[in-house]
């Protein structure tokens, strides 16, 4: 059916244990615009709306506002549906059609601390600005010193000092990590001034960039038990009551219906960075809503994670989703042909979201809550001792995954190619 799109509420939906912020049933993608501090509190009362897409003639209900349909440039607004889309402050939100609206609102109109509104959209490695939701995906080139450029360097900047102060107060494994994530960066936007990226007031003590080329395995080949530490000499840390174990050399969920988190304790050079493993022993209906996490942060339980949610008559589905704080939203769902075993791997560029499975891209989104993060780990909110995760890797784009389908298309994002 033709797409149709709103701006409405945000939903808390419980299972059994578990909660997370959604859209109404039926619909098939979401952009949250939304404040970080609104993202990060479970439950109550909604705060902020999403836009939605929805392609099966489902009745969101009267709190959801039917802003145009067909596709994101042929749903023309209203001065009507202008009006009805949240906005930062007083500012007139921009744009003839949905692309432009979303354009708009996430860019020139959007809030760079997340305090008030939605962050900024921010490029991909191949510098385009790539909007994703539902059955569309554009993307614009993005120029340097244009649009909201400013507001990009203001994120950019704030992010940067964060990664400082860590880096210098011992909450990163080295104290000149800050200057690999400045190289990753200049890289990315390919500027040669890195004080473009750094706050003024302490650029005075940073003396350059250092290279940023970082890549991290595990195979988990170690005693039964906490998953420890690596052959490579890092270590894991749960974020919550129920963790993950090893269990015949492969990491397994425990506990039941309940959130587990659980971070590789390494710091990447880059927030445009991928996490795979491979997953195997599938065959069971229990297994829902846990997988693989990337940008994920060293100081909070915040990250991006690709979710396994069923195997059902042969097919493999898969949810986008976030965790600010620990509160989860989920933001995209997807499916591809079930194999086992198979390689998932959950790629964050820019704003750009894709989950892919053997290659194959599962599912895919944008959002743009979370722009910094140099970690990776595993996320779900319930467990089955069948589904093992095995072989791990992670590492910043431009290090590239060793898993070639993934790999051709980082490349093409490095390269400038789509």
């Amino acid at each position: 059916m033709t797409p149709r799109w709103y701006i409405g509420p945000w939903q808390w939906v419980t299972d059994e244990d578990n909660g997370w912020w959604s859209m109404p049933r039926g619909v098939v993608a979401a952009i949250d615009l939304r404040s970080l501090p609104a993202q990060a509190r479970a439950g109550g009362t909604p705060e902020g709306v999403g836009l939605c897409c929805e392609t099966s003639g489902a009745d969101l209900g009267s709190d959801y506002t039917l802003l145009g349909e067909g596709s994101l440039t042929d749903a023309k607004v209203s001065q009507r549906a202008r009006d009805a889309f949240p906005r930062l402050g007083k500012r007139q939100p921009q744009g003839d059609d949905i692309l432009g609206l979303v354009m708009d609102a996430l860019g020139v109109g959007a809030d760079p601390t997340g305090d008030e509104f939605a962050k900024p959209l921010m490029p991909s490695a191949r510098l385009q600005l790539e909007c994703n939701i539902g059955p569309e995906r554009r993307a614009v080139p993005f120029t340097l010193g244009q649009g909201h450029w400013g507001k990009v360097q203001d994120v950019l900047r704030a992010d940067f000092r964060r990664t400082f102060e860590d880096a210098r107060s011992g909450k990163l494994n080295d104290a000149e990590h800050h200057r690999r994530v400045l190289d990753a960066t200049c890289e990315k936007y390919r500027v040669a001034d890195w004080s473009v990226f750094v706050p003024q007031d302490i650029r005075g003590e940073i003396p350059g960039r250092l290279p940023h080329a970082t890549v991290i395995t595990d195979n988990f080949n170690r005693a039964n038990g906490s998953l420890g530490t690596s052959a490579e000499g890092w270590s894991w840390s749960s974020l919550a009551a129920i963790v993950h174990n090893i269990t015949n050399n492969a990491v397994r969920f425990s506990g039941s219906n309940q959130y587990n988190s659980s971070r590789a304790e390494f710091d990447l050079s880059s927030s445009d960075n991928y996490c795979q493993a491979t997953i195997r022993n599938q065959n069971s209906l229990n297994n829902r809503r846990h997988g693989l996490a990337a940008r994920f942060s060293s100081a909070t339980d915040s990250h991006y994670r690709l979710v396994l949610l069923y195997n059902n008559a042969g097919t493999a589905g898969f949810n986008l989703e976030k965790t600010v704080s620990a509160v989860i939203t989920l933001l995209f769902s997807g499916s591809v042909t079930y194999v086992d075993p198979e390689v998932g791997n959950l790629t964050v560029n820019g704003s750009s979201l894709e989950g892919f499975y053997g290659g194959v891209s599962a599912v895919s989104g944008m959002d743009t809550a979370l722009t910094s993060g140099l970690r990776c780990g595993f996320s779900g909110n319930s467990s089955t001792t069948t589904t093992a995760y095995d072989n791990l890797e992670a590492g910043d784009l431009s290090a590239g995954p060793t898993f070639q389908p993934a790999w051709a298309r980082c490349n093409q994002y490095l390269q400038g190619g789509f």
